[in-house]
């Protein structure tokens, strides 16, 4: 059954949400907090599946938002751990759930699935997963590489995941998150850069691999024009369309071009074209070449903005 959104202007206590027509004339903000249902305050991660539902990822657990009301999910009902870093729904259907500490639960026809002891010695949070074109789950953690696993694979108690490391030829084993780009392979934004993958998960090619930490890469994105965008602690890059991999060439957005801060935390590609983008200084809209702000002044809770998701609705959360 498909659930369609109700067209209202939105927002958590940490983050915005409006439709976009709004800003031009007047902020427009709706406030959700542990009042209205959410299982705590801190959302880490924003997802909406194929049936319209919307999740939320919080310290307290996830919650499922239906237009109307929260349904909220821990421990008590199957959750490996509390703090859900991250959310991902695969082309199986499943959706997954990424820890801080506890590894990764799976939903499968409404059952959770722990899944932490299939994941050797896994000591570091879940921070991105996703799915490649040949039906492969990419886990990335912040600080083990990745772990990889097959849909609808894991049956078998004992069965294992493959991972990919530094030692394997990643830049960095903290991940942040990943791009399936228009040519098939995977990108891997990582603290050292962006590692491209290719399908025998070797690292075809790296970019951006700097040993300053001003350069690390935060979020990664392509957008229909086939420009990869890339938040980073240094600003903005924006990677055009290109054939190969040889002497790509990059630009640099920065407080120089009307950015609120240089040092980003991730990016939400709109339907109209615009980019918006989060930090821990308000919200930036990127159109037409031009940055617009938005904090606490325009009507955000909070100016630390750590996820932004655009609904089918249209209306950014």
């Amino acid at each position: 059954m498909s659930h369609t959104m109700p067209r209202l202007s939105l927002a958590f206590s940490l983050f915005v949400t409006t439709q976009l027509a709004c800003w031009a004339q007047k902020s427009n903000f709706r406030y959700f907090s542990v009042n209205e249902g959410l299982p705590q305050s801190s959302v880490h991660s924003m997802y909406q599946d194929r049936d319209g539902y919307l999740w939320f990822g919080t310290q307290g657990g996830v919650a499922r938002y239906d237009g109307n009301r929260f349904i909220t999910y821990n421990q008590k009902h199957g959750l490996s751990g509390n703090h859900v870093h991250t959310i991902f729904q695969d082309s199986r259907g499943d959706l997954w759930f990424g820890h801080r500490y506890e590894g990764v639960t799976r939903m499968r026809d409404g059952q959770f699935q722990k899944l932490r002891n299939r994941m050797d010695s896994l000591r570091s949070a879940v921070v991105a997963i996703a799915e490649d074109s040949v039906g492969r789950i990419w886990i990335g953690t912040a600080g083990n590489g990745i772990y990889l696993a097959t849909v609808g694979s894991v049956e078998d108690p004992t069965s294992t995941f493959s991972r990919v490391r530094v030692r394997d030829g990643l830049t960095s084993n903290r991940i942040q998150g990943f791009y399936q780009h228009t040519d098939g392979s995977m990108w891997v934004a990582t603290r050292k850069g962006i590692n491209i993958m290719n399908d025998d998960l070797e690292v075809a090619h790296t970019l951006l691999n700097d040993s300053s930490s001003s350069l690390s890469v935060t979020s990664i994105n392509g957008d229909g024009s086939g420009n990869v965008w890339v938040t980073t602690a240094s600003g903005l890059i924006r990677m055009p369309s290109f054939d190969g991999y040889c002497n790509i060439s990059y630009r640099l957005y920065t407080t120089a071009d009307g950015l609120h801060t240089n040092a980003l935390n991730n990016l939400c590609l709109a339907k109209d074209g615009s980019i918006w983008i989060g930090s821990k200084g308000g919200v930036a809209r990127f159109q037409n070449e031009t940055f617009k702000v938005f904090t606490e002044r325009n009507g955000l809770a909070n100016n630390d903005v750590g996820a932004i998701l655009q609904d089918n609705e249209g209306n950014l959360w």
